[in-house]
């Protein structure tokens, strides 16, 4: 199982763009030199936040052997050409360690933004797909669509895009059947353990093939750490991060560096996920905070795990 640190581009008030993107810098070399094997970083519009792509393509150069995700880019909202293009491009840059974590996006100031109505979310996104595979195949086929079309190219020659690996964000029954129909990794981030365990049970991922490597299998989980359990619950609440109308919501493992790393391995018994890639980091919180909890899981997690 690998970690991976989720980075937080959302920032809080009084924090400066370029302020915000030093402390990131500082964050990913803490997750590169304490043993992290992965970064991500999810999409939104319309806020105070660096943007996935350009800021994931600057932190490469900071990641040495890391994987590099997405989590999630929000498709439909987006041309594919671009997307397709965009990823390409940083799977060279990542030396072909780039995953292209995808999703549809909830909030509906951003479709608005974007002009997309709601009812088109679901086809815009299998279009999108269609459209970003026949630029990647680089083979010239057109695609003619309701939302989106690729002219017919006639090519002097044939060079196929360096593909990255794919997955399917969410954390709906809809999004997982969506996964399980383009056979690619559900990758959820807002679902409790059983929740989880009860999903794979009813949709378990097709079985690899003979002599094939093993698909992934990512998962996206909060953390909340501190010196002790008691302080860890107390930053949790501090942060808006526990409700007590809702035990359990935002799921999350929170607690001291042995409760964390005890928490972790549940994951691992219980789903033997690929990737579980930690969200340590929420917005508002200073970057001594923020330093302090990488500090504590790549200094007394990680070993513990290894």
């Amino acid at each position: 199982m690998k970690l991976g640190l989720w980075i937080t581009a959302r920032f809080g008030r009084g924090v400066t763009f370029e302020q915000h993107f030093a402390d990131m810098r500082d964050q990913v070399r803490v997750a590169r030199d304490g043993g992290f094997a992965m970064i991500s970083g999810g999409q939104h519009f319309l806020g105070p936040r660096l943007q996935t792509l350009p800021l994931l393509a600057r932190l490469a150069a900071d990641t040495g052997e890391m994987e590099i995700a997405t989590s999630v880019v929000l498709l439909p909202l987006l041309n594919p050409v671009d997307i397709a293009e965009q990823a390409a491009t940083m799977n060279v840059i990542a030396g072909g360690r780039f995953v292209l974590g995808l999703g549809l996006g909830h909030q509906a100031d951003e479709r608005q933004a974007f002009g997309i109505a709601r009812e088109d979310v679901a086809s815009r996104f299998d279009e999108a797909m269609a459209v970003m595979d026949l630029v990647w195949a680089g083979d010239g086929r057109p695609f003619n669509g309701r939302h989106f079309s690729l002219p017919a190219q006639e090519l002097s020659w044939s060079i196929p895009y360096p593909r990255p690996r794919i997955w399917i964000g969410g954390s709906s029954d809809r999004a997982l059947r969506r996964a399980r129909d383009y056979n690619l990794p559900w990758f959820p981030s807002e679902l409790g353990l059983d929740g989880l365990a009860e999903r794979y049970a009813a949709h378990p991922p097709a079985p690899t093939a003979a002599g094939a490597p093993r698909a992934d299998l990512p998962i996206g989980v909060w953390v909340h750490i501190a010196e002790t359990d008691e302080a860890a619950w107390a930053d949790a609440a501090r942060l808006g991060q526990v409700d007590p109308a809702r035990p359990g919501w935002p799921p999350a493992i929170i607690g001291s560096p042995e409760t964390v790393t005890e928490g972790i391995r549940d994951y691992q018994r219980r789903l033997d996920p690929t990737h579980l890639l930690l969200r340590p980091v929420v917005p508002g919180m200073t970057q001594a905070e923020t330093m302090h909890r990488l500090e504590l899981l790549a200094d007394r997690v990680l070993p513990a795990l290894r």
